[in-house]
C-alpha cells in the first residue's frame, strides 16, 4: 500500500510538472500570437498610402513622418507666438496642442503608434478646410480616441452617423467645436467639417485619390524621407510660377530664429514651362533699396550681394539675409515684411495673394526668396528670418 501511495504521489508530481509546462507553453503561444497580431497590424498601417484618401481637388498637402519635431523641437523656436497666429482654430493646432501634449514624455512611444500624418487643404484655403490623416495601427486609434474623449464635453455623447455604410463619429469638444472622424484599416481621419470627411469616404471607396495625380506622383517618388515637414502646393509664393498641372514642393526646416522652405517645382511639361518662366523673369525690374532687394539679372544679383557684404548700414540683419543668397541664382528677392504690409500693392507682381493677405501676421520677419534654373529643373528657397 505504501509503495502504491508513493507511486501515486510521484504521478501527481509528474502531472503537476506537465501542467506547469503546458501552462508556460500556452502562455508563450498566447504572447507570441499577440505580438504577431500586433506586428502584423503595425506592418499594415506602415504600408497604407494616405494619399489614396485625399480628394483630387485639394490645393495643398502637408506631411511628416517625424513627430518628434512637434513634440520637442517645435516648442524651442523663438517665434512660436507668430506661428500660433496662423493656426488658432485649425485642425493642426488642435492636434499638436491637444493630442501631442499627451506624448511629451514618451516621444518614441507615440512615434510607434503614429507613423505618418498628412494635412490636406481644400480650395477655400481657410482653417475649416483642413483634413488631417493619420497613419496608425489599432493601438494608435485607441490612443487617439482616448484623447478625443478626454477633450470632449462630458454632457454630450459623441454622435455616430452613417455615410455610404461607413461610420462617422462626431466629438463635441470642450472648446465648442465639433470634430468629425472616420477610421478604417491603417488610418484615422479628422476634420472640423463633416462634409470634408464625407468627401474622404467618397475618395476612399471610389479609389480616386490624389495618388493618381501624375505630377504630384513625381514629387512624392522623388522624396526619400520627410525629416520635418514637407508641403506640396498647387500654388507658389510667386504669381508667375502658377500654372495648371504644377506642384511645388517645400521642405520645411525651423531653428530658433529662422524658418526655411526649400524644394523643387514639378511640371507636366518641364521643358516648355521652364522656357516660359525664363522669359517672365527677364521682364522683372532690378531694385536695391533699404528694405527691398530684387533682381532676375545675373550681373545685378552678384553686384547686390557683394555690395551687401562690403557695405555697412543700420540694418545688419537685412544685409545678412541678402549676402546669404547665391550669386548664381536666377532670381532673388529680400524684403522686410513690415514694408509689404505697408505697401501691399507694390508687391502684387512678386508675391501671391496668400502671402499679401497675411503680411500683418508676418511683419516680424524678413522674407528672402531665391530661384535657380538648371536645364529642366527649378529649385527654390524661401526663408523667413525672425527680427525680434
Amino acid at each position: 500500500m505504501q509503495t502504491n501511495a508513493k507511486n501515486y504521489g510521484m504521478k501527481l508530481k509528474e502531472v503537476a510538472k506537465i501542467g506547469v509546462i503546458v501552462s508556460i507553453l500556452l502562455f508563450c503561444i498566447a504572447v507570441g500570437s499577440f505580438e504577431f497580431i500586433r506586428l502584423t497590424d503595425t506592418d499594415k498601417s506602415h504600408e497604407f498610402d494616405l494619399c489614396s484618401l485625399v480628394p483630387q481637388e485639394c490645393i495643398a498637402l502637408m506631411e511628416s513622418d517625424n513627430l518628434n519635431f512637434f513634440i520637442a523641437d517645435y516648442q524651442e523656436i523663438n517665434f512660436i507666438k507668430e506661428l500660433h497666429n496662423f493656426q488658432t482654430s485649425s485642425i493642426s493646432h488642435f492636434f499638436f496642442h491637444r493630442i501631442m501634449d499627451s506624448a511629451t514624455e514618451d516621444t518614441h512611444g507615440i512615434s510607434n503608434l503614429i507613423s505618418k500624418i498628412q494635412i490636406s487643404y481644400s480650395p477655400t484655403i481657410n482653417e475649416d478646410g483642413e483634413v488631417m490623416y493619420i497613419r496608425t495601427n489599432n493601438e494608435g486609434k485607441r490612443f487617439i480616441e482616448y484623447i478625443l474623449e478626454n477633450d470632449s464635453n462630458k454632457r454630450l455623447s459623441p454622435k455616430k452617423e452613417k455615410y455610404r455604410k461607413k461610420n462617422i463619429l462626431i466629438y463635441p469638444l470642450l472648446n465648442g467645436q465639433f470634430l468629425a472622424t472616420f477610421k478604417d484599416n491603417g488610418f484615422f481621419v479628422m476634420s472640423f467639417q463633416k462634409k470634408l470627411i464625407e468627401q474622404v469616404i467618397d475618395t476612399y471607396l471610389d479609389m480616386d485619390g490624389i495618388d493618381k495625380d501624375e505630377v504630384l506622383k513625381q514629387a512624392l517618388e522623388n522624396k526619400k524621407s520627410h525629416n520635418y515637414l514637407t508641403l506640396y502646393s498647387r500654388h507658389s509664393f510667386m504669381p508667375m510660377l502658377d500654372e495648371e498641372q504644377t506642384w511645388h514642393e517645400y521642405d520645411l526646416h525651423i531653428n530658433s530664429d529662422v524658418l526655411y522652405l526649400t524644394g523643387e517645382t514639378y511640371f507636366s511639361n518641364p521643358n516648355n514651362s521652364i522656357g516660359i518662366l525664363s522669359e517672365k523673369l527677364t521682364e522683372l525690374p532690378s531694385i536695391k533699396e533699404d528694405s527691398l532687394v530684387l533682381s532676375a539679372q545675373h550681373d545685378s544679383i552678384a553686384t547686390y550681394i557683394n555690395e551687401e557684404v562690403s557695405e555697412q548700414n543700420n540694418y545688419p540683419l537685412f544685409q545678412q539675409c541678402v549676402s546669404s543668397l547665391s550669386p548664381e541664382a536666377s532670381y532673388i528677392m529680400v524684403t522686410d515684411m513690415d514694408q509689404v504690409k505697408q505697401k501691399t500693392s507694390r508687391y502684387v507682381p512678386f508675391l501671391t495673394n496668400f502671402i499679401l493677405e497675411r503680411a500683418n501676421k508676418l511683419e516680424s520677419f524678413i522674407l528672402s526668396v531665391q530661384l535657380s534654373i538648371q536645364k529642366e529643373k527649378l529649385s527654390h528657397i524661401l526663408v523667413l528670418t525672425y527680427k525680434e
